[in-house]
């Protein structure tokens, strides 16, 4: 990256990646860059069943009549319900994904953006992180993906990366630079 030294300000742009077979021989730990919206963060919620972390130890502790409670409470650690909750009843901690039989596979950041999902524990793993933490092999994912890429996303990679990308998100080589 260009500005290693400047970090540049946090763009709220997250990107998302998938880690599964691919490639030619179809090898194990193949990424893949999927784009930048929540879509597939949703998609694998959608399948599996969000949690609080510590939701048994307070159901353990407080009794089963808490488990309609902790129904109510949204699924966002910033809201005022869930600090509400917390302070009356403890801390229900991170919010968790499970499978139907209660295995336990991603959580998300404290911050609600960043999150991983590590689907069936072997080579099925979804995640999405900021822009500005990719490493350099994720950008070259990126910059060589095909597909739609925001214009936001084109300019925080041409302003802060040593690749440039057309109006289209396509790379320019270095040879048309110089022209």
């Amino acid at each position: 990256m260009k500005n290693s030294e400047n970090t540049p300000e946090k763009s709220g742009i997250i990107v998302t990646f998938h880690i599964g077979r691919g490639g030619r021989f179809h090898n194990p730990g193949h990424k893949t860059f999927l784009g930048e919206d929540f879509a597939y963060k949703h998609d694998v919620e959608n399948k599996n069943f969000l949690a609080f972390k510590n939701e048994a130890e307070l159901i353990e502790n407080n009794g089963e009549e808490l488990l309609e409670k902790i129904n109510e409470v949204p699924h966002d650690i910033t809201s005022p319900e869930y600090v509400s909750f917390c302070e009356k009843y403890g801390d229900l901690g991170s919010i968790i994904l499970q499978k139907e039989s209660g295995n336990y596979i991603g959580d998300y950041a404290a911050d609600g953006e960043a999150f991983s999902y590590d689907e069936d524990g072997e080579y099925d793993t979804t995640y999405g992180i900021s822009i500005e933490d990719c490493d350099e092999e994720e950008l070259e994912i990126i910059v060589s993906a095909e597909g739609y890429k925001s214009a936001e996303l084109i300019e925080w990679i041409n302003e802060n990366t040593n690749y440039q990308l057309d109006g289209s998100g396509c790379l320019i080589e270095e040879e048309e630079i110089e022209d």
